[in-house]
């Protein structure tokens, strides 16, 4: 989408101000709190919202960013006035082990921040791109492999499974798609109860 700048005069008695705005730089504020049971009505006010893309859901939605490689191991969004890390983890973890890997980013001060944090499904929803790169729906400033990621958010979508574990919203790069898993509370245990996803870390620009 193109940057659309506008210019506005406003004439006072003894003065002659010029303003200019350009539309692009003005931030779309993601909730970047944790959600709690979070249902598909949930998810379809999301999309709708900020008419983001979905395979299944909303296929001709597609949310403009503006993305900026730092350089650095980042990527910054100015849309959204989130910072990503560009790649994530190398390997899929539980949800146990997934907050442990941000909490290591912020220990070491990952690309001089410590406040790195697992996204919300807003944020992940945000990175959805329409046309697929590397068999993903996710834009090629994004160096990675992986298939799906943890949101912080709690789901409380229609299961497959009769178990009554707390389950989080994930998101389905490959797919283009929402959907959820066991976090898996503690570390080892059963598959089923502890899925592994890919870590994902975010922070607010501020």
């Amino acid at each position: 989408m193109k940057k659309i700048i506008f210019s506005i005069i406003f004439i006072l008695p003894l003065s002659l101000i010029l303003i200019s705005y350009d539309g692009i730089s003005a931030e779309t504020k993601l909730r970047n709190k944790p959600g709690t049971k979070l249902n598909e009505k949930d998810i379809e006010t999301c999309i709708k919202k900020y008419n983001f893309f979905d395979k299944k859901l909303n296929e001709k939605g597609d949310f403009t960013n503006d993305f900026v490689d730092n350089g650095d191991g980042t990527i910054t969004d100015k849309a959204t006035g989130l910072m990503w890390g560009k790649k994530g983890s190398s390997k899929k973890k539980s949800f146990y082990y997934a907050k442990k890997y941000v909490k290591k980013l912020n220990k070491k001060k990952f690309a001089g921040n410590k406040n790195w944090r697992i996204p919300t499904i807003e944020e992940l929803y945000s990175l959805l791109e329409p046309d697929m790169n590397q068999e993903r729906y996710i834009h090629p400033v994004f160096a990675t492999k992986a298939h799906h990621y943890w949101s912080i958010d709690e789901s409380d979508l229609v299961s497959w499974s009769p178990l009554m574990r707390k389950r989080r919203v994930t998101i389905d790069f490959t797919k283009g798609t929402v959907s959820d898993a066991y976090e898996g509370d503690q570390p080892g245990g059963a598959s089923v109860t502890n899925f592994r996803s890919f870590a994902k870390a975010v922070r607010t620009i501020e």
